[in-house]
C-alpha cells in the first residue's frame, strides 16, 4: 500500500473539510451579527458618538440630539440663531416661534435678569447645577458656569447670583453662589457660601442684594433677612415649624401656609415682627402677591372645586374671576399695573392640589390675561393639539412681552411671546 498517497489524500480531504467548516461558521456569525444589529437599533443604541463641545455643554447637546420637538416646540437649531415661520428672510433679528421650549433638560428654576443692559432668561439644570443664559429675542443659549453641583431640586436667580437647594444626608442644603468674571475657558467663576441648614423656604429680594428665608429651629422657625451670601442675618419674625411659602416683595414680606385640598390655610404680611393677616381660613389657599403693589391673586381648592379671586388692595373685597385655576399658575406683569397672566387648565380633578403637588396629575393649560382694574380675564393663547403645558413657577419679563414657565410634566423650560 502506498502510504504516502494515502496521507496526501487524507490531508487534502481535511483541508477541504476545514474550509467548509470555516465557511459555515462565517455564515453563522454573519447571521448572528445581523440579528444583533437589528436588536441594537430597535433598542435605540444607534445614537452616534457623543459630543463634548457646544455653547450649552455636552450634557445638553447629547441629550437634546436624541429628541425631536413636537407641536410648537422650537426646532433646536433656533437656539443657535434660527428663525421661525413668522420671520422673513431679510429679517436682521431672527426669532424663535411664539411658543418655544427653551430647555428640554429638566431645570431647577429660572428668572429674567439684566445682563450687560439686555434681558436674559437665566436657568439652572437640575442634574448638573450649571447656569445658562438665554437671549429671549434670538433664542441663543449660552452656558455660563462649569462648576458641577449635582441634584439641584430648586433654584432662584438674580443679577447678583444663584441660590441652589439640594438634599444631602436628609438635610436641605442651600448654596448662594455669585457669577464672576469669565476665565480662559469661556466660563464664569461660580463661588459662594453654604447658608444655614434646613432652610424651609427662601426668596431673593427684588434688589438682588438681600435674601429672605425661613429656617427651622428647635421649637419654632425664624423668618430671616440677610445679605445674599448669608451675612448680617436679621430675624424678622418667629413662626411655627410647619410648611411655608415665602414672598420677598419690594415693600413687604409675605408668608403663606403651604396648601392642601380642603385644608384651611392663611397668609400673612410681616409687620414689625408680627404677622398681619392677609387672607385667613381659605381651603386649599395658594397666593400670588403683586411684587410692587398691594394687589393679591389667591385661590381656593375645596377638594371638589377650584376658584381664583382678585383683591386689588388689602381693604378691598375679593372678587371671583371666571377662570378656574390656582394662583400658583399666575404671574403679575411688571410695574404697578394690575395685569397678570395665568395658566388655566382645560380640566382639573377633585382634590387637585394634593394630586398636582405629588405629581400624580398634570394639566393641559391655556394662557389667560387677567386685568385687575376691571376684574376681567381673556384667553390669549391656546397651544396646538398635542402640546401639553402644565404651567409651574410662571414669570413675566420687565418689558411685559414674554412669559416663561417650567412645564410640570417633564420640568422643561418654555417661553411664550405674549404680544405678536
Amino acid at each position: 500500500m502506498d502510504y504516502e498517497k494515502l496521507f496526501k489524500r487524507i490531508g487534502v480531504a481535511a483541508i477541504i473539510l476545514l474550509f467548509f467548516g470555516l465557511g459555515g461558521w462565517y455564515l453563522f456569525l454573519r447571521g448572528q451579527s445581523s440579528d444583533l444589529e437589528q436588536l441594537r437599533n430597535e433598542r435605540g443604541f444607534d445614537v452616534g458618538i457623543p459630543s463634548f463641545t457646544g455653547s450649552r455643554g455636552s450634557t445638553f447637546s447629547n441629550i437634546e440630539s436624541g429628541q425631536s420637538p413636537t407641536g410648537e416646540s422650537v426646532d433646536f437649531s433656533l437656539t443657535e440663531g434660527g428663525s421661525d415661520a413668522s420671520s422673513n428672510e431679510t429679517s436682521e433679528t431672527p426669532r424663535p416661534p411664539r411658543l418655544w421650549r427653551t430647555s428640554a433638560i429638566p431645570v431647577a428654576g429660572a428668572a429674567f435678569v439684566e445682563v450687560a443692559s439686555s434681558t436674559k432668561l437665566r436657568y439652572v439644570e437640575r442634574s448638573t447645577g450649571h447656569v445658562f443664559d438665554v437671549d429671549i429675542v434670538t433664542g441663543k443659549t449660552e452656558r455660563r458656569t462649569n462648576t458641577l453641583r449635582p441634584q439641584i431640586y430648586r433654584s432662584f436667580m438674580t443679577e447678583k447670583g444663584v441660590l441652589q437647594q439640594s438634599v444631602e444626608q436628609g438635610q436641605v442644603v442651600t448654596f448662594a453662589g455669585e457669577i464672576g468674571a469669565r476665565g480662559d475657558d469661556g466660563f464664569s467663576t461660580f463661588n459662594g457660601k453654604t447658608l444655614p441648614p434646613n432652610i424651609l423656604a427662601i426668596s431673593p429680594a427684588p434688589d438682588s442684594k438681600n435674601i429672605t428665608y425661613i429656617v427651622r429651629g428647635a421649637t419654632n422657625a425664624s423668618v430671616v433677612r440677610a445679605a445674599f451670601d448669608g451675612s448680617k442675618p436679621t430675624q424678622l419674625a418667629s413662626v411655627g415649624t410647619g410648611s411655608w411659602n415665602l414672598f420677598s416683595l419690594a415693600n413687604s414680606t409675605v408668608i403663606a401656609e403651604k396648601a392642601a385640598s380642603g385644608i384651611l390655610g392663611s397668609a400673612y404680611t410681616i409687620v414689625n415682627g408680627l404677622l398681619n393677616p392677609l387672607v385667613r381660613s381659605v381651603p386649599g389657599l395658594t397666593i400670588a402677591p403683586h411684587p410692587e403693589g398691594e394687589a393679591l391673586l389667591y385661590s381656593s381648592d375645596t377638594g371638589s372645586d377650584v376658584q381664583l379671586y382678585l383683591k386689588p388692595s388689602p381693604t378691598a373685597s375679593p372678587a371671583g374671576l371666571q377662570i378656574r385655576t390656582v394662583a400658583e399658575k399666575c404671574a403679575w406683569s411688571t410695574g404697578r399695573s394690575l395685569v397678570a397672566y395665568c395658566g388655566v387648565p382645560r380640566s382639573m380633578p377633585r382634590m387637585f392640589l394634593n394630586l398636582w403637588y405629588r405629581g400624580l396629575s398634570h394639566t393641559e393649560d391655556t394662557i389667560w390675561k387677567v386685568e385687575g382694574g376691571g376684574g376681567t380675564a381673556t384667553e390669549i393663547f391656546t397651544p396646538q393639539p398635542g402640546v401639553a403645558m402644565d404651567v409651574e413657577r410662571p414669570m413675566v419679563d420687565d418689558t411685559g412681552n414674554y412669559l416663561a414657565f417650567i412645564n410640570g410634566i417633564d420640568k422643561s423650560l418654555w417661553v411664550i411671546r405674549l404680544k405678536e
